[in-house]
């Protein structure tokens, strides 16, 4: 089942809250501004219902305060070194929204745009157009973003784009996660990642181009781990990324678990990407309160499935390339149980 309400007004564009609601009684809510998820329940091992997501109730906390809360990102997810890349021997300028580099698409991202939305069975389908040249980017480029949401309680994200002309593009969805439902720290959640490698991280937060081994270092999650075991302050890479994780991982396969050892949740990502940047919210706590709790550092954790950030300016990088006639395609399926 599907409802929905409009809760704003935007730009002269109607805001709604759309909630997909299953037989299970979970319910995952996104808006049309951004492709937001707000909320999503899960049941804890005692059936209990609450929101494993951070999301604002109130629209306007989004436009000022949300460092990409529960957002599609795009048209490149990460950051793109001295917001430039050549292309067919032309060079593109993008906007300078993260110093002298440009971050999640510039300064009116994805993630700033109202979407259209069709609604089919237990599913949201939205739907953007990118305009040649948007932000520095090169084509118009036709996206498609559907949430289904599963008695399963699977969401299941599916990413379609096409192009009129050669361009880049890496997409992904930013939701925070908490599994225990409030906003206490995620330190005590357990992390499987199976990667043998990661990607370190110039003092800009921009890959350095290296494939580094994971092996005995604060970044080998292929057994799972306690993020509070895990994290070393001493490292000069966790100390880069903000005392904390904001890096790349090279996907082994495409499966990766978090578990919360309280409630019992277990949230279990598949996806066809190749990597996974996994953020702790190191940087969390500038944002005010939500559901009457402080945001603090560590409130939620981001696991954003995607290409390798950068892949334009690292030629060792998978090609991140988009042509007429060819479709970006991706699917990542997040999958609720309790153990």
């Amino acid at each position: 089942m599907i409802s929905r309400k409009e809760i704003a007004t935007h730009n002269g564009h109607p805001i709604f809250r759309y909630t997909i609601e299953n037989n299970n009684g979970v319910r995952l809510s996104a808006l049309n501004y951004g492709c937001i998820i707000t909320e999503w329940t899960a049941p804890d091992q005692d059936g209990r219902l609450e929101n494993i997501v951070l999301g604002y109730e109130d629209f306007s906390r989004y436009l000022t305060d949300s460092p990409y809360f529960g957002a599609i990102v795009g048209r490149f997810a990460g950051r793109i070194e001295n917001a430039s890349f050549a292309l067919d021997n032309e060079t593109f300028s993008l906007a300078k929204n993260d110093g002298e580099n440009s971050l999640h698409g510039g300064d009116e991202g994805f993630d700033k745009k109202v979407w259209a939305v069709t609604e089919q069975d237990q599913t949201l389908v939205f739907n953007l157009t990118s305009p040649h040249l948007e932000e520095g980017f090169p084509g118009e480029l036709t996206i498609q973003v559907s949430y289904t949401l599963t008695d399963e309680n699977e969401l299941r994200i599916k990413y379609n784009a096409t192009t009129d002309r050669k361009t880049v593009i890496n997409m992904t969805n930013h939701t925070y996660f908490n599994l225990t439902g409030t906003l206490q720290p995620v330190l005590n959640h357990e992390l499987k990642i199976p990667a043998d490698t990661y990607l370190p991280l110039k003092e800009t937060l921009i890959p350095t181009g290296e494939l580094r081994n994971v092996e005995n270092t604060p970044f080998d999650f292929r057994e799972s781990k306690r993020l509070a075991d895990a994290l070393d302050l001493q490292d000069e890479q966790i100390k880069i990324g903000g005392n904390g994780y904001d890096h790349p991982f090279v996907l082994n396969e495409g499966i990766i678990q978090l578990s919360e050892p309280v409630s019992r949740r277990r949230l279990t990502i598949h996806t066809d990407q190749p990597a996974v940047v996994f953020y702790a919210g190191n940087q969390l706590g500038k944002e005010g309160a939500m559901r009457g709790e402080k945001i603090q550092a560590h409130s939620g954790l981001c696991l954003e499935t995607q290409g390798l950030p950068n892949a334009m300016n690292e030629p060792s990088f998978p090609s991140c390339e988009l042509s007429p006639g060819e479709t970006y395609s991706s699917e990542t399926i997040y999958r609720l149980t309790t153990y």
